[in-house]
């Protein structure tokens, strides 16, 4: 009975691992076909399988064959992952206060209605910009306390479709605008962009929410609001930041499209995965995909980046601390001409 659960417990482990080989390097023919591209976004779990696997193997004394598989699984999945734990060479400059600027991203869930849990999480997290996405109309109104502290605001579409999106600043807005980018068949996807005065200097800001890349034609959208988007931001004025919930992992193609076209960097490198979608499946962080962003460029200092608390969204926030590099453009702003934009249809 022992030799037969150990036989059929080793051919287990061989099918499991040729799956995950087949699906680690699937991921690179992720420009060929919307389903390589979705296997792409696994590597943390390809790369907990096969190390499960390789003990396995191992404590069984397996023929080398098989381990070498495993171990060839475990180094592409590793490769893929360690970059994002490689802190960038400005990670420990010193930034005076009056330069410095919190930035939290939330993708509320449109259909989420714990209203009050995300208020008391920006009450605690303090952030200097709030940009919240899948807002509804319910949601707007719901968060009008927030305008007090955050008198700097704009809004676009609030069907109930997850296509709404919201800025709030407690610092002035100059230019503040909605957008829209990728595909004219795709317009009730809307982003907005704003500068953001932070001591003497200002940030240029941009934030989109693609379409999940699952329903027909929605991978297509996706991929192509990512390229406008890199155009875009690339001639905003530097520094820049670019948010958002982006549905891609840093391990697509699409993203190192976007992260080669924009000349941006992943605000998470050398803070590591940091996932944030779903929050409710088991296990927590093992099976969470990062598809929240935060994209610098070379003139903004990242300070910290984190994952915040629950709040009844299928996604975690990200906040992140930004420090910002004095550019030496003149940055003078008539104060009549922020732009302080109450929350309207577009």
């Amino acid at each position: 009975m022992r030799r037969r659960f150990i036989k059929l417990l080793t051919l287990f482990l061989q099918v499991a691992t040729l799956c995950l080989l087949l699906l680690s390097v699937a991921g690179y023919a992720g420009r060929l076909h919307k389903l390589p591209e979705l296997a792409s976004h696994f590597k943390l779990q390809y790369l907990l399988g096969s190390l499960a696997c390789l003990l396995l193997f191992l404590s069984l004394h397996s023929s080398w064959s098989w381990p070498l598989v495993a171990t060839l699984c475990v180094v592409i999945n590793a490769a893929a992952i360690f970059p994002l734990y490689v802190s960038p060479a400005n990670a420990g400059s010193n930034v005076p206060p009056e330069r410095r600027l919190r930035l939290m991203l939330a993708n509320v869930n449109y259909a989420n209605q714990r209203y009050e849990r995300l208020i008391d999480l920006v009450g605690i997290e303090q952030p200097d910009v709030l940009v919240l996405q899948e807002v509804s109309e319910r949601w707007i109104t719901q968060l009008r306390s927030l305008e007090s502290r955050y008198p700097f605001h704009l809004a676009a579409s609030f069907d109930d479709d997850g296509s709404g999106i919201a800025l709030y600043s407690r610092l002035p807005l100059e230019d503040a605008r909605i957008v829209r980018l990728g595909s004219v068949e795709d317009v009730e996807r809307p982003g907005i962009t704003a500068r953001v005065r932070v001591g003497d200097e200002r940030l240029s800001l941009l934030t989109i929410h693609p379409r999940a890349p699952l329903l027909p034609n929605h991978f297509e959208y996706r991929n192509e609001q990512l390229a406008d988007a890199a155009r875009f931001v690339r001639d905003l004025p530097v520094p820049h930041v670019f948010v958002g919930d982006l549905n891609t992992t840093p391990w697509s193609p699409y993203y190192k499209d976007f992260i080669a076209r924009s000349g941006l960097v992943d605000a998470r490198r050398g803070s590591g995965i940091l996932p944030s979608f779903p929050t409710f499946l088991p296990f927590g962080a093992l099976l969470r995909l990062p598809i929240d962003h935060c994209f610098v460029d070379q003139n903004v200092i990242v300070l910290s980046i984190k994952t915040g608390s629950e709040f009844g969204s299928d996604h975690l926030p990200l906040i992140v601390e930004l420090g910002l590099e004095p550019t030496g453009a003149d940055d003078d702003i008539d104060c009549d001409a922020v732009l302080k934009t109450k929350f309207k249809r577009r």
